[in-house]
């Protein structure tokens, strides 16, 4: 690899199309002003070196800065370069990166407006970074350890992740897809409006209107400080750990939340809120009485539901491997046959809104806590006519194991599949 030392350049183009080199403590500044110092290079290092003219590193391929400056006239620094690692640098010039590939950043101090914009790939780690726009429509973002003050910053990014980040912004994340954030602060208003698949995970998130308009979004034990008119018009599954000002028409999903004022004045809004001093088995309650679910589970946070109807989807959450052990269920209907699968899912307690004689006894029999609405004698078939077929198929059985044999042999008969 050639070395050069301990130069300055201020000529256009000065190392135009250089291959294999190291260059090491030099300056590329002077009257002569030239830009693209480094334009169509390959496999070329820099250390210790000082950068005042613009656009040095565009269309390059295999670079390595280290201990480098890029001063505010270092404009439009690398632009349109693959395979980029650069540890211990100032990059202190406007849009600074730009439309670049493969790019590892380290230690690093970014005061750049624009910067990021149309990436392809970027892990930083680090790192501290100031200016306006930052990172617009790049994907596959791994930041850790990153702060950031700048408003407009992640719009329109896609598939990406942060850890431990600190971010004090504004309109951030929107229109962001496929995201997930966690252990970080987000200071700023209008968080991710019209995000789609993004996750906050462990986060303190501050600022008037956050998260509005998204789909798929989900927070996981979350803080939101100074936050109101919240999660409006969203598809949202949260868990907050504490009181927010106020919670404003979410367009579906499940809020715990210690307290808040809910705001509904939209009839398409059809989010359920429940506060979390209410245990799981009020929370299975109230999401299956404000929904349009048949099934509902809660156990600490988790929620799983259903519209299928029948022995059905009990039977494929038997079938699924996991574990739900000890959670609440409410249900539109338990008969016997229901009954003896909630046993041998391992239910705490279960909720009917209507529920038979022989599952009330069933239940009672296993120690699962019971409450319902309805008490009958007997489920009724779907055309009125007779008793359900599951229910008759357990009517002379007196366990679990022996019910879920016979429940598998009717599904056989009626040509239910899982």
């Amino acid at each position: 690899m050639e070395r050069i030392q301990n130069q300055t350049f201020d000529a256009e183009r000065a190392l135009y199309g250089s291959r294999d080199l190291w260059v090491e403590n030099c300056r590329f500044d002077g009257p002569a002003d030239g830009e693209s110092a480094f334009k169509e290079c390959k496999d070329v290092r820099v250390s210790d070196s000082f950068f005042n003219l613009r656009y040095p590193f565009w269309h390059d391929t295999g670079l390595l800065m280290e201990n480098c400056e890029l001063t505010p006239l270092c404009r439009a620094a690398l632009w349109y370069t693959e395979d980029v690692t650069i540890r211990n640098a100032k990059l202190h010039g406007i849009k600074a990166l730009r439309e670049c590939g493969k790019v590892t950043m380290e230690n690093c101090d970014v005061d750049s407006m624009e910067f990021g914009w149309f990436t392809r790939g970027i892990t930083m780690t680090d790192c501290a970074v100031k200016g306006e726009y930052f990172m617009l429509r790049s994907y596959d973002l791994v930041f850790r350890n990153v702060s950031l003050k700048g408003k407009y910053s992640f719009q329109y990014i896609e598939n990406s992740l942060f850890e431990n980040c600190d971010f004090d912004t504004k309109d951030a994340f929107w229109h962001a897809k496929n995201v997930t954030v966690r252990n970080s602060r987000i200071k700023g208003e209008y968080l991710a409006w019209y995000c789609e698949n993004v996750t906050f995970e462990n986060c303190v998130i501050s600022g008037t209107q956050p998260l509005c308009y998204c789909k798929g979004l989900k927070l996981v034990n979350c803080r939101m400080e100074n936050a109101d008119l919240c999660f409006e018009k969203s598809q949202v599954e949260a868990t907050v750990t504490n009181e927010v000002v106020s919670i404003k028409n979410p367009r579906t999903g499940f809020i715990t939340v210690p307290g808040a004022e809910l705001i509904y004045d939209d009839p398409d809004a059809k989010g359920v809120v429940v506060f979390s001093k209410n245990c799981d088995e009020e929370k299975a309650r109230t999401i299956l009485a404000s929904q349009d679910y048949t099934c509902v589970l809660c156990r600490d946070g988790q929620i799983h539901t259903t519209t299928l109807r029948g022995v059905k989807p009990l039977v494929s959450w038997l079938e699924s491997g996991m574990d739900f052990s000890g959670f609440r269920a409410a249900d539109k209907v338990v008969g016997k046959a229901t009954a003896y699968l909630y046993q041998l899912l391992g239910a705490h307690s279960v909720h009917g809104q209507v529920m038979s004689e022989s599952a009330l006894a069933v239940l009672n029999q296993a120690g699962i806590a019971v409450t319902y609405e309805k008490l009958v004698p007997n489920i009724i078939n779907r055309k009125g006519d007779g008793i359900c077929p599951f229910e008759e198929a357990v009517l002379e059985i007196h366990t679990p194991e022996e019910a879920k044999t016979a429940i598998y042999r009717k599904m056989t008969e009626m040509g239910i599949t899982i």
